[in-house]
């Protein structure tokens, strides 16, 4: 995390590899008591966090996105910039551009054997 940025995580892949049953397990260790569901339709929820060096626990699913209108009225600015802020996101796609560079990617593949393989590649500027 870098001073004026929130900690951003971003998780790529198909329907159905396990991204939000990520961010429930995620969630769920940091104390969130009841279940999150993917908000697909209205792209951005947020829970408050008291027991995390967080205050802030957003969880976004732009899955639905189709242009940069459909992202209008949140704000990102707010969002992403406070180091208060645990940011999660599913399908990513839309918003690369808005991204620092010290997001930690994370891809959700499903084998033929249905079991799931989850790759995070070193955080983007670090070296």
């Amino acid at each position: 995390m870098q001073p004026g940025q929130a900690t951003i995580l971003t998780l790529s892949g198909e329907l159905g590899s396990g991204k939000t049953t990520f961010v429930q397990g995620l969630a769920n260790g940091l104390g969130l008591a009841h279940r999150l569901v993917s908000p697909t339709f209205i792209m951005v929820k947020h829970y408050p966090l008291t027991n995390s060096k967080f205050k802030l626990f957003f969880h976004l699913d732009l899955y639905r996105v189709q242009s940069e209108a459909d992202l209008a009225g949140i704000d990102w600015t707010e969002i992403l910039t406070n180091p208060a802020h645990l940011v999660v996101i599913e399908w990513p796609a839309a918003i690369k551009v808005l991204l620092s560079n010290t997001v930690q990617e994370f891809f959700f593949v499903v084998n033929a054997d249905a079991s799931h393989i989850i790759t995070y590649p070193e955080i983007y500027g670090k070296h």
